[in-house]
């Protein structure tokens, strides 16, 4: 059996696979960026971080149906990651 990846080999995999166009994400958000922003009123938003990419582009009903109350997100995620440490 081949030996657990780290999640560092996996990202520099990932990376290299160019699976993720950033060029691409970058054109996107500055061509219609400006316009989302002002004239929608759903959550648009790309998040880049050593555990995650995540794009993201739901109307705000949507949202508050699938996350509910933020605030005890916080608080549960905030919890996990106490138990995780």
């Amino acid at each position: 059996m081949a030996s657990k990846l780290t999640h560092e080999a996996i990202s520099e995999k990932f990376l290299a696979s160019d699976a993720v166009k950033f060029d691409g994400l970058a054109k996107f958000v500055n061509e219609y960026g400006p316009e989302l922003v002002s004239h929608d009123d759903g959550l648009h938003g790309v998040i880049f971080g050593k555990y995650n990419i995540l794009a993201c582009m739901i109307p705000a009903f949507d949202l508050a149906q699938l996350v509910g109350d933020l605030g005890a997100a916080r608080q549960i995620a905030a919890a996990a990651q106490k138990a995780h440490q």
